[in-house]
């Protein structure tokens, strides 16, 4: 992983890997000692190289600091994740990063892919922390996947829940989502309608 998050008495606390932090320095002392030694055309040509390797530490500082300012963003949004797990993510966009740190959304796009961090429920790419939100009620589509899980986990197997008796009784929690939808995340959580788990409850003796 290239970050690791944690808590520590209810406080987020973030490090950066050791890999990404600078390993480059400058020695000003050999350089200076270095162009005395050296002629007028050597002496134009150390100072571009030493301006060049200065950009370069800058450079990178910068972008550790930055990545560092979207991890601490990221994980102040979404500190219920560290608490509680997976189920408790909350909708977060690039948008709301860049809007809080400042930057970008496009470099807060850049610094996130391929970026891991090693959290109390596993390592996870950053970018997983950015969730769609479903209605005014702050669902998110993970949350709102889990919740049709148990919902159907529990249903009488004999009489197990249409789509519609499962958008009624989110209905009844305060999550307003049409039949279509329910379909649409029953279908990708791979469970079969409602009359296919009748005859798979049967056939299986349930």
């Amino acid at each position: 992983a290239d970050l690791k998050v944690f808590l520590v008495d209810g406080e987020v606390i973030i490090q950066i890997e050791d890999k990404l932090l600078p390993t480059i320095s400058l020695n000003t002392k050999v350089f200076q000692e270095e162009m005395k030694k050296a002629n007028r055309e050597e002496r134009r040509f150390m100072k571009e190289k030493f301006r060049n390797a200065e950009w370069i530490i800058k450079s990178i500082s910068e972008r550790n600091r930055t990545l560092y300012q979207v991890a601490a963003s990221i994980f102040a949004h979404q500190k219920s994740f560290l608490e509680l797990g997976g189920n408790f993510l909350k909708p977060l966009s690039l948008k709301d990063i860049s809007e809080d740190i400042e930057r970008h959304p496009a470099t807060v796009s850049r610094l996130t892919n391929g970026k891991f961090a090693e959290t109390p429920h596993g390592i996870f790419e950053l970018k997983y922390f950015f969730v769609k939100q479903i209605n005014d009620n702050m669902t998110t589509n993970r949350r709102l996947e889990q919740r049709i899980r148990e919902i159907i986990e529990k249903e009488d197997r004999n009489n197990p829940f249409s789509d519609d008796d499962i958008a009624h009784m989110l209905g009844k929690e305060g999550i307003d989502i049409a039949r279509r939808t329910v379909a649409k995340y029953r279908s990708k959580l791979n469970i079969p309608l409602a009359r296919e788990r009748k005859i798979n409850y049967q056939f299986s003796g349930g």
